[in-house]
């Protein structure tokens, strides 16, 4: 098969279509990825080498763009245009399967296209709650009911990572239209050798970290008002928050008010694929997350991995996360509030023996779908 795997949603998307075009091309497929370049043109690789390149958002409507009134409308024109263009190399390539993951303009692409090629909208995120302004909801309800529309009517197939995703968007009978594929997790977590995964004695302190962007959208407050409660009652542990800064340091300022300089640290990120060796010197893993819908309709890469790499997890309670986190075995679910969060730091702070215990599981529990396996659920179930 012929696969065109598109994601232009970011200038930066994630790495996903990447691993998976490697497991496509060992399975015999020709496998091209079409992603922004830094000049923001469209550029098609196959593998490393490049196939085309098409012109960018910003060589269309250009005068109308400098109009200050009309920036809004003429950046959605410019999008529009690229999209055409888009749709028009693919029409002329006539690949078996075009998959694309979720875009403003992603309609366009399925328009009168060749019936041979069988089009794909990924789903991967579905934001709602984000934000508690009018007009963010508002935003929010369009939204999904595009992707409601899209899913339903343009689309041959709609891939979710999780049921409660395709169920918002689809309905109840969601199988209809609609497939779950999971995220995959790197081997790196998967062959991590246990033996290196921390083992401290009751003197030390707990270590608890936090991986992820440092974001006001992530409502990191709950936990340094968390780790301030458990300071006061329990204070041999520490929690370090790892991840680049999108906060413009209000959480560290946070922290230093907070008098939490001996207990919380925030570290720059590292390269991914020095975060094992980095999980693997903690005691627990903070997958915390906000309680919104968006997170009921899709797990964080972040409690897969810990998972995969057999370590201890603290997470909110949310749908996608119980089917990781087993309460009281290999971690603990929290409510979405401070007080509950630093319930369960201190019970790992007080409590070694039930510490040691959800390592043990942990270690016992590891798993996860690696990048392989998804690529067989998109050949099998959805191609």
């Amino acid at each position: 098969m012929h696969i065109v795997l598109l994601h232009f949603y970011s200038k930066t998307p994630t790495p996903e279509y990447q691993k998976l075009s490697v497991r496509f091309r060992k399975h015999g497929h020709k496998v091209w990825i079409g992603l922004p370049d830094d000049n923001d043109d469209v550029q098609w690789l196959n593998d490393q080498q490049v196939v085309a390149t098409l012109p960018g958002p910003e060589h269309s409507f250009q005068r109308l763009a400098k109009l200050a009134p009309f920036r809004k409308l003429a950046y959605r024109l410019q999008y529009l245009a690229m999209m055409w263009r888009v749709r028009s190399f693919l029409q002329e390539h006539k690949p078996d399967v075009v998959q694309i993951n979720m875009d403003i303009a992603a309609w366009v692409l399925p328009l009168f296209g060749p019936k041979k090629t069988r089009y794909v909208l990924d789903i991967r995120q579905i934001n709602e709650h984000v934000s508690e302004r009018p007009t963010a909801r508002l935003k929010e309800k369009l939204l999904i009911f595009t992707l409601q529309m899209w899913a339903r009517f343009f689309f041959d197939r709609a891939c979710f990572l999780h049921e409660g995703g395709a169920i918002r968007i689809l309905g109840k009978n969601w199988k209809k239209k609609g497939s779950v594929v999971p995220l995959g997790v790197d081997n790196q977590f998967l062959q991590f050798d246990v033996n290196k995964l921390s083992q401290s004695s009751t003197n030390e302190p707990v270590r608890f970290i936090y991986l992820g962007i440092i974001s006001p959208l992530r409502t990191l407050e709950r936990l340094l008002y968390a780790a301030k409660k458990v300071s006061s009652e329990a204070p041999n542990f520490c929690l370090d928050f790892v991840g680049p800064d999108a906060a413009n340091g209000h959480y560290q300022q946070l922290a230093k008010e907070l008098e939490l300089d001996n207990v919380v640290n925030f570290l720059p990120p590292v390269h991914y694929e020095a975060v094992p060796d980095l999980l693997a010197k903690y005691d627990v893993g903070l997958a915390y997350i906000p309680d919104r819908p968006t997170w009921h309709y899709h797990p964080t890469i972040k409690v897969l991995e810990y998972r995969a790499l057999g370590l201890p997890i603290i997470s909110t309670d949310v749908a996608s996360h119980r089917e990781v986190v087993q309460e009281g075995v290999n971690g603990l679910l929290v409510k979405d509030d401070a007080n509950s969060i630093a319930k369960s730091l201190h019970r790992f702070v007080d409590d070694r023996g039930f510490l040691q215990q959800c390592k043990e599981n942990a270690v016992q529990m590891r798993g996860g779908v690696t990048w392989a396996e998804v690529a067989e659920m998109y050949e099998n179930e959805v191609y």
